[in-house]
């Protein structure tokens, strides 16, 4: 299974793409709207069911760093999500924690 759509990107979001990847640097965290559009872009060109050696080899890195660095990247959406629901503005209704 590849993990490029055959469709692969065109060229606008390719464009982006590049743009994007250009502001990130090491130490100082992507913003939301960076990380939200990459995840945007993302989403349209990789196959919904490839794995992490696929995303990985597709990114140029080795299999275990495509791990190592999606399985960070969930723990990081968990907590900030679980923090999210029961400590910020806008907790769970009642019933939904």
């Amino acid at each position: 299974m590849a993990a490029v759509k055959s469709n692969a990107a065109d060229a606008p979001d390719l464009t982006e793409l590049l743009s994007l990847f250009a502001r990130l640097r090491p130490g100082a965290p992507a913003n939301w709207s960076t990380r939200y559009r990459i995840g945007v872009i993302l989403s349209k060109h990789l196959d919904a069911h490839c794995t992490l050696a696929e995303l990985g080899r597709a990114l140029g890195v080795t299999p275990q760093n495509a791990y190592t660095e999606s399985v960070l990247a969930l723990g990081t959406l968990v907590c900030a999500l679980y923090v999210r629901m029961h400590f910020g503005r806008y907790p769970l209704p009642a019933g939904k924690q």
